[in-house]
């Protein structure tokens, strides 16, 4: 366990609500470096999936395990994927996402929250899709990031 104090969470605002986070607005972006030149926004995103990491679990259950229960560690921790989805208006966007698809290239990406709060990761594009073609339909696109190492999370200060 850490030594470090938990910090209380803020208390709720006048009237007795506190304010959600919103995810409207969020920008993800790959950070210039490697085969990037500038940094690539990916807009028009519908949908940025989950951010985090899990606990792979290590069994260590013997025969003098108490009371008959299996009993578990903890193992190496793993980021995932990241699953964006969007609305294809500039298919520049598609060809940038398919050559980091072709490249396999580890990138530093950042996704920013509207409060100036942001999530970075090191991941590359693990799938790149063209979406369903509906007859009443808009053209989509569908990726997945996935992720090498620790994801940070950074809260804007203020």
């Amino acid at each position: 366990m850490s030594d470090k104090p938990v910090e209380p969470m803020s208390a709720p605002e006048e009237g007795g609500q506190s304010m959600s986070a919103k995810t409207f607005g969020v920008k993800l972006k790959a950070k210039k470096g490697g085969s990037l030149s500038n940094d690539l926004l990916v807009g028009h995103l519908t949908n940025i999936g989950e951010i985090g990491a899990e606990t792979d679990e290590i069994e260590v259950t013997t025969h003098d395990s108490p009371n008959g229960y299996r009993e578990f560690e903890a193992g190496l921790k793993d980021a995932g994927e990241v699953a964006v989805a969007g609305i294809l208006k500039d298919e520049s966007i598609m060809v940038s996402m398919m050559e980091l698809q072709d490249s396999a290239e580890v990138l530093e990406w950042e996704v920013e929250y509207p409060s100036g709060s942001t999530w970075a990761f090191s991941a590359f594009v693990k799938s790149m899709k063209d979406g369903p073609k509906e007859i009443e339909g808009v053209a989509t696109f569908e990726a997945a990031l996935r992720l090498s190492g620790k994801p940070t999370f950074t809260k804007q200060a203020g």
